[in-house]
């Protein structure tokens, strides 16, 4: 596995893996369970989708602002909002 990357990445990865949360000791850790195999040096990323039901400020979003510099970054861990 590879550094985390882009937000585009982490869609194509979305649609071939799946959250799985441990009912060991602890829920705070999450893990990735790939649905196929990832060849080593291969970019992976994850899109927190994180929702707010308070107004997306300039505050807010320089709080959960992406700064991982990839080409296809939204720039932002926040999901967008429903129209």
């Amino acid at each position: 596995m590879s550094r985390a990357g882009s937000t585009t990445a982490a869609r194509r990865i979305a649609k071939r893996s799946r959250k799985r949360t441990p009912r060991a000791r602890s829920t705070r850790k999450v893990f990735i369970e790939a649905i196929r195999d990832i060849q080593a040096g291969e970019e992976l990323s994850y899109n927190y989708g994180i929702v707010l039901d308070e107004a997306h400020t300039a505050k807010l979003k320089k709080l959960w602002g992406c700064r991982c510099g990839a080409k296809g970054c939204t720039g932002t861990m926040l999901q967008p909002k429903k129209k």
